[in-house]
């Protein structure tokens, strides 16, 4: 007998191919699910991160080295006052969640520099907050008048040097004497 030869269709061969490449596919899945459990379960078993139930103790002095971020209680307690002004927690924590954003160093700035004693005034704070970001957010750095350290007037007029606010050029308060010291508006002239 003459050996039989089979005959493999192109079909056939296409698809034992795609069952080949399946298997090595499925292969190349498990081997990675294990290395990476190999790896990230021992270093999460090992190094546990701070859990978000911790609370975290201020600073009872400042440390020898700046830090990233503010660790005053003053700053949070600050960030627990502006949190409901806002419209949605989503806005809030796009707001703060940079170093950069102009309503995260304001606030850093309203919790360190500008805090003065105003402890009791969230409403104060809260003004010093909110000219401390319109500062940050129109440049206030490279303003030509009045900004901080600017040699071009009185320091109690600077932005965010002076203790009152109400003194800074262009802005104007309603009258202490009436019992009101909030910011009324801010105006530019020409």
């Amino acid at each position: 007998m003459i050996g039989a030869s089979a005959i493999v269709t192109e079909a056939e061969i296409e698809e034992k191919d795609n069952r080949k490449q399946r298997r090595v596919l499925k292969i190349g899945v498990s081997c990675f699910c294990l290395l990476l459990f190999a790896v990230v379960l021992p270093v999460a078993v090992i190094l546990p991160g701070k859990r978000k139930d911790e609370e975290v103790d201020a600073s009872e002095a400042p440390s020898e080295v700046p830090s990233a971020s503010p660790t005053s209680s003053t700053f949070l307690e600050l960030l627990q006052t502006l949190e409901p002004l806002y419209p949605s927690k989503k806005m809030f924590n796009k707001a703060f969640s940079d170093f950069e954003t102009p309503q995260y160093r304001a606030a850093e700035w309203a919790a360190t520099v500008g805090r003065l004693d105003l402890a009791g005034s969230d409403a104060r704070m809260i003004s010093r907050f909110a000219l401390a970001s319109f500062f940050y957010s129109t440049n206030g750095e490279t303003w030509t008048r009045c900004a901080q350290e600017s040699a071009g007037c009185d320091v109690e007029q600077s932005w965010l040097l002076g203790e009152d606010e109400c003194k800074w050029l262009f802005v104007s308060c309603h009258d202490p004497d009436v019992g009101d010291h909030g910011v009324k508006e801010i105006f530019f002239s020409e």
